[in-house]
């Protein structure tokens, strides 16, 4: 990257958004962690998914608002379809919290915590 043509607040954010990328993938890759997300302006979306195809990740994005992405990063096709049953119907439940710490590489425990703490599903 030839840091003349850019201001250093986008050269840093850049590098910032890379080395985040960077280290999803190598924990994908290791299998530490299922998927990861970055949210970041639309502009960066470019240039960060080579480097995630690069480092043998696959990605999808998706708009939180006209500006800004979620740019998930995965190793296994089948993902796909759980981050997009996640993100549509379940975030907030149970399910969709328990979905999102185990995509994350949470441990069960903490996972376990979480739900109990920020759940509004009736437990019986």
């Amino acid at each position: 990257m030839d840091l003349a043509k850019h201001p250093p607040r986008e050269a840093y954010i850049e590098g910032f958004l890379t080395g985040q990328l960077v280290a999803y993938c190598e924990q994908i890759r290791l299998g530490s962690r299922l998927a990861g997300t970055i949210n970041c302006d639309r502009a960066y979306v470019e240039k960060l998914l080579p480097i995630a195809a690069q480092e043998g990740c696959r990605t999808e994005v998706m708009a939180i608002d006209n500006d800004r992405v979620c740019l998930w990063i995965y190793k296994y096709e089948f993902l796909r379809r759980v981050i997009g049953a996640v993100e549509s119907k379940h975030a907030e439940s149970d399910l969709g919290m328990w979905a999102m710490g185990k995509l994350f590489g949470y441990a069960d425990s903490d996972i376990a915590k979480y739900i109990n703490e920020h759940s509004s599903e009736e437990t019986t």
